[in-house]
């Protein structure tokens, strides 16, 4: 294991599995899955906030030669965050280590999905189906565009809402030809239709690109990640919008009066059926109306 010896494993397996851990909170944990894919599955920003949350003091570890080896061949960083300097964290090298110590991760698989993700075309697999679409439209309508103002199908007082939002989504979405066939939001023996619908879309955070993201609370948060913190939000979440539109509309022929109706309608969802939905309305302003159509414009 390219000559570490026992304590050195075990110390990169401490932080490796509080990666884990963190991983496995957010709903974002595979067992069947590298951890180091996962993580490249996300954006800079998660990355880097997964990783720092996981640091662990060195305090924990026997000091000597073990621990500062491990950091002089950069398996494990220290941070230099003031708050944090006597904290350290596994670093992608380490990481790759206890992935192939699991037997999760050979060197050629991951060369082939860093370049099936980052040297391909078409990084972000097959197409959306109808289903995925009217999700991502009646998210984008309601404006779920951070994990602090989430699609929240865990509160009971708003579930019997969905229903209508997501009919009504889906019938302007097939009288305007945005998707091909109608759709049956299906009850599946308790299960409410739409928290069954969410369920099973497993396959729209890697569709997406990882803009579709799982919340907080187990399988019933959902949030579009769109308003990143830090400079030039507009001009960032206006063109991940449009990401998202290129999707919707892969198969559609975008004329000006088709982008006009998605634009009134997508505005009249956010105005007039979010206070049912939702309770922090800073998505809903006419800024982001204007960031709305900046992305459909762009088309």
């Amino acid at each position: 294991m390219n000559d570490l010896d026992i304590e050195s494993i075990e110390i990169l397996e401490k932080l490796y599995f509080k990666l884990v851990n963190i991983l496995r909170r957010e709903n974002n944990y595979s067992e069947f899955k590298p951890i180091l894919k996962i993580l490249l599955g996300f954006t800079q920003t998660k990355i880097l906030k997964i990783i720092d949350e996981s640091s662990i003091n060195i305090g924990v570890f026997k000091r000597g030669s073990t621990l500062n080896n491990l950091i002089e061949n950069k398996y494990l960083k220290m941070l230099d965050d003031k708050n944090k300097l006597d904290e350290c964290i596994i670093s992608a090298k380490g990481i790759w280590i206890i992935d192939k110590k699991r037997n999760q991760l050979a060197d050629e698989n991951l060369l082939d999905f860093i370049d099936e993700k980052y040297f391909s075309s078409n990084n972000s697999g097959k197409e959306l189906s109808d289903k995925n679409i009217v999700i991502l439209f009646v998210m984008i309508g309601l404006r779920f565009f951070s994990n602090d103002v989430p699609m929240d199908l865990s509160d009971l007082e708003k579930l019997s809402k969905w229903t209508p939002i997501f009919f009504e989504t889906k019938e302007f979405c097939l009288q305007n030809k945005i998707i091909k066939r109608d759709i049956v939001f299906d009850q599946k023996g308790v299960e409410h239709p739409i928290t069954y619908l969410l369920r099973r879309a497993q396959d729209l955070p890697e569709m997406t690109d990882y803009i579709f993201n799982f919340g907080k609370i187990k399988n019933k948060q959902y949030y579009l990640e769109i308003a990143d913190s830090g400079e030039d939000i507009r001009e960032k979440a206006t063109l991940k919008i449009r990401h998202l539109f290129v999707k919707i509309f892969h198969n559609c022929d975008k004329t000006e009066n088709l982008i006009k109706k998605v634009h009134l309608y997508l505005n009249n969802v956010a105005h007039e059926k979010g206070i049912y939905f939702i309770d922090n309305f800073k998505y809903i302003t006419f800024e982001w109306d204007d960031i709305l159509n900046d992305a459909l414009i762009t088309l």
